[in-house]
């Protein structure tokens, strides 16, 4: 991004080095969905959006690979018909045909643009273009229809935030309100995050925003340890726990209450540049891909971010190995110059979590509640609970320790009863607790696992 990251690699000495990539031996649960042909360009900007296992698209200077079938096959559309002098710095997919590509052109003004594609990326529509100032421009969707974008403009206060009802088509102020960042912005392509109601987003002044009621009140959240700096990518899988990742950052910033404290992990990767470029949660487990110049790698997680291994490592000298990451409900996804991959979770990792989860049935009608039962339980036991409004819930099993061990349920609920079961046969015994989180509430219920 202009003025704010490093000058592009020529694209020469791309092509000739690029050819070198190699897995490296940690990479064992990665698996290669697709190779792509070299193409020279700039190595920043490049994106990967999943809309669910099956549907993955992938942006590659000018170039979109997107699969339907969870990568088996993909197929290689060239982008064409945007204005003169476009340069793309957000790409979001919204479902197998739908996606958005925000952005900047610079003319004899400079415009802030967003382009969106209803036929799979073959033809491309202008849908909103504004005066602004390089390419901050970020959008994170809450589902198919709702989506928030946050833009920077010419004059005070620099920011404005908008949003959407029908899949990006028409953005607009209604119902939604700026927050006061003091000339603070998002920066990075993931620096936005939507889960239910809930918002977040980064600036480039080292602070993290928040609003519960999607957008209509903000709140500036905990300040994080850590040496100062742009943050890059925001990431909450949901009302609680969160991941940020910050350029001049030897790691990332956790969070298990939301952004009301943050604990800074990680470890410091090369010796001469290094920081954090996007990072992710999916159950226990997290991600992150550091910028270094001389070592590229993905580091993993399995304890929910509070130690951090290299998982996964390309390493050719100035060549950025990977350039993103995206989490399907089961998988999780990066790609390079040359290649697309795939990480399956663990069962744990997978919304079932060794459980029979079924689909939600009544369960009474009563206000928010959590029971569980039977209890104590020796094998499965019935969790039922009820919701007074539309809600993201997230329902964990945590051990005594307080540690994550399955997630039964992270999705968004309309108003009603709901039952799931979880099976605590492969678990040891012991004290468990069932949480259920929302939006504004929390329960927490105690549960004695016995083994037969």
């Amino acid at each position: 991004m202009k003025k704010r990251l490093l000058p592009c690699i020529a694209p020469l000495l791309l092509m000739l080095l690029a050819i070198f990539i190699f897995p490296g031996k940690n990479s064992a649960q990665w698996v290669v969905k697709a190779t792509i042909p070299l193409l020279p360009g700039s190595i920043f900007n490049n994106q990967i959006s999943a809309v669910n296992d099956s549907v993955v698209w992938v942006y590659r200077n000018n170039n979109i690979f997107k699969t339907t079938d969870g990568g088996t096959t993909w197929k290689r559309t060239v982008i064409s018909g945007l204005e003169p002098n476009f340069t793309i710095a957000m790409f979001c997919a919204i479902d197998g045909k739908t996606a958005l590509i925000a952005g900047y052109s610079f003319n004899t003004l400079n415009y802030n643009i967003v382009y969106r594609t209803t036929n799979g990326g073959n033809t491309w529509e202008e849908v909103f273009k504004q005066t602004g100032l390089d390419n901050s421009i970020v959008i994170a969707m809450r589902n198919k229809k709702d989506g928030i974008m946050s833009v920077e403009t010419s004059t005070a206060p620099f920011l404005s935030i908008l949003k959407t009802a029908d899949g990006g088509k028409t953005w607009g102020t209604s119902g939604i309100t700026t927050p006061k960042t003091r000339g603070g912005i998002p920066i990075g392509h993931h620096s936005m995050c939507v889960v239910g109601n809930n918002i977040w987003f980064g600036t480039n002044t080292f602070k993290v925003f928040h609003s519960a009621d999607f957008g209509l009140t903000w709140s500036s959240l905990a300040k994080m340890p850590g040496f100062p700096g742009v943050i890059n990518s925001v990431s909450f899988q949901d009302s609680l726990n969160g991941i940020v990742s910050v350029t001049n950052s030897d790691g990332v910033n956790i969070t298990h209450d939301g952004g009301v404290s943050w604990e800074h992990t990680g470890q410091p990767v090369g010796p001469f540049f290094s920081f954090t470029q996007t990072a992710l949660l999916a159950g226990n487990e997290g991600w992150f891909i550091p910028n270094a110049f001389d070592d590229f790698q993905i580091f993993h997680s399995v304890d929910n971010g509070n130690t951090w291994n290299s998982q996964f490592k390309d390493s050719v000298p100035f060549i950025l190995g990977f350039y993103d990451l995206a989490r399907s409900p089961h998988f999780v996804w990066t790609f390079s110059q040359l290649k697309i991959y795939s990480y399956a979770l663990p069962v744990e990792d997978k919304n079932i979590s060794g459980a029979v989860a079924n689909d939600p049935v009544p369960a009474g009608g009563k206000k928010d509640n959590l029971t569980c039962y039977p209890n104590p339980a020796a094998g499965i036991t019935n969790i039922q609970f009820s919701i007074a409004g539309k809600n993201q819930v997230s329902l964990i099993i945590l051990n005594e320790a307080g540690m994550q061990v399955a997630v039964v349920a992270n999705k968004f609920l309309d108003a009603g009863a709901y039952q799931y079961q979880y099976n605590f046969s492969p678990l040891p015994a012991g004290v468990y607790y069932c949480s259920l989180n929302m939006n504004n509430a929390h329960f927490k219920t105690k549960i004695v696992h016995t083994k037969n």
